[in-house]
C-alpha cells in the first residue's frame, strides 16, 4: 500500500496520489513556507566534530511543519489543489517490506537547522509525529476504513542532507547533538500534552 495523500471526505481513506516522505521533505519545498536561513559555507564544529552551539554568528534555525503546512507543500508536490487536514491526510506504510500493513498519518515535523556544521551545505536533523491507524493488518487496497478510534503518536528521526534533501537514518544512525535534543525532547512533550485532554485509549496526553 503506498504512503500519499487520502482523501476522508466520505469517511473512508481514498488513495488520490502516491507521495513519500523524500518527495516533500526537502530544502526547496519546505522553503516555500518557511523562510530558510541561508548556510554559512563555513565549517562550525569543535576539535572532537560536534558542532559548535547556536551562537550570534553560526544560528542554528529551529523551525516547524504543521500538518496544514505539510499539506500545503505536498499539493505543490503532486499539482494537487488545496490540501486541508479536514479533507485529506498524508499517510504512509511504515513496513512496506511486510506482507501487513503499519499505518500511520504524518502529522508535523520539526527540523533543527545546523547552519555552518560543514563546509558544503546546511545539515538538519527532523522529527516526524506520526499518529497510529492500522497496526499489522491485512490491507491490500488503496481504499480502506479507519479505525473506530485512532491510535496514539509515536516519533521518529531523519536527517536532512547538506544537499538539501531526506535522508532516512537507521535507528542506530540517529545521533542527536545535546541543543538538537534538548529541542526536540521539549516539542514533544508539548505536541503530546496538546489539547489537553482525559487519559485514555488513543489520547496522546502523558498519563500518570
Amino acid at each position: 500500500m503506498p504512503a500519499g495523500i487520502y482523501d476522508i471526505s466520505k469517511g473512508t481513506y481514498t488513495l488520490i496520489t502516491p507521495c513519500s516522505l523524500n518527495k516533500v521533505l526537502k530544502d526547496r519545498e519546505i522553503s516555500a513556507v518557511i523562510p530558510l536561513h541561508r548556510c554559512t559555507g563555513a565549517i562550525s564544529v569543535d576539535h572532537q566534530g560536534w558542532p559548535i552551539p547556536p551562537s550570534a554568528s553560526v544560528p542554528a534555525q529551529k523551525w516547524h511543519l504543521s500538518e496544514g503546512d505539510l499539506l500545503n507543500i505536498a499539493a505543490r508536490v503532486t499539482g494537487l489543489p488545496r490540501l486541508t487536514p479536514a479533507t485529506h491526510r498524508w499517510v504512509t506504510n511504515l513496513t512496506p517490506s511486510r506482507p501487513t500493513v503499519f499505518l500511520a498519518e504524518i502529522k508535523e515535523v520539526w527540523g533543527y537547522r545546523y547552519l555552518g556544521w560543514t563546509a558544503t551545505g546546511c545539515w538538519t536533523p527532523i522529527m516526524v509525529k506520526f499518529k497510529v491507524l492500522w497496526l499489522d493488518t491485512s490491507l491490500t487496497t488503496s481504499v480502506f476504513t479507519p479505525p473506530s478510534k485512532i491510535g496514539r503518536s509515536f516519533f521518529e528521526f531523519f536527517y536532512i542532507s547538506r544537499r538539501g534533501s531526506l535522508v532516512t537514518a537507521r535507528y542506530s544512525q540517529a545521533a542527536l547533538f545535546p541543543d538538537a535534543l534538548e529541542y526536540f525532547v521539549g516539542e514533544m512533550r508539548k505536541s503530546l500534552l496538546r489539547p489537553p485532554a482525559e487519559c485514555g485509549e488513543g489520547k496522546d496526553i502523558i498519563c500518570p
